[in-house]
């Protein structure tokens, strides 16, 4: 079974892109904490490249920002990527990547949105203070 589970923070604001098929779509980075420390102390984290398609890209663009934790369930998506080792000799060589996250459900969990809320502008004058 082919099935990841995912608690992270998007590293940067989420964008909805439309190909050249007409399929509308986003990728973003997860930055996932490990539950352990590294000999400093401190914790490490992974950064995970997930794709978002769809209504789910939507959603995720129209109601997420960077710094916002989201949870996402999807499955690894794999490729064979050609890769040059030298360009002298124009070598090429096949590698078998896991390199992304298809995304199939997003649970928003927190907003790093501040919950300040503007004043409405008849209710300005409580906020400016007499000099």
């Amino acid at each position: 079974m082919n099935i990841v589970a995912l608690i992270g923070t998007i590293v940067e604001q989420p964008t909805l892109k439309e190909f050249d098929s007409g399929v509308k779509g986003t990728f973003i980075t997860l930055r996932v904490a490990k539950p352990f420390r590294s000999m400093d102390g401190s914790y490490e984290s992974d950064f995970i490249r997930c794709v978002l398609w769809e209504g789910i890209a939507q959603n995720t663009c129209e109601y997420c920002m960077k710094g916002d934790t989201i949870g996402i369930r999807g499955r690894v998506a794999s490729r064979n990527e050609e890769i040059i080792f030298n360009c002298d000799k124009d070598e090429h060589k096949k590698k078998f990547v896991t390199n992304q996250i298809i995304v199939e459900r997003v649970t928003f969990i927190s907003t790093a949105k501040k919950n300040k809320q503007l004043p409405q502008e008849d209710q300005l004058d409580d906020y400016v203070s007499d000099f």
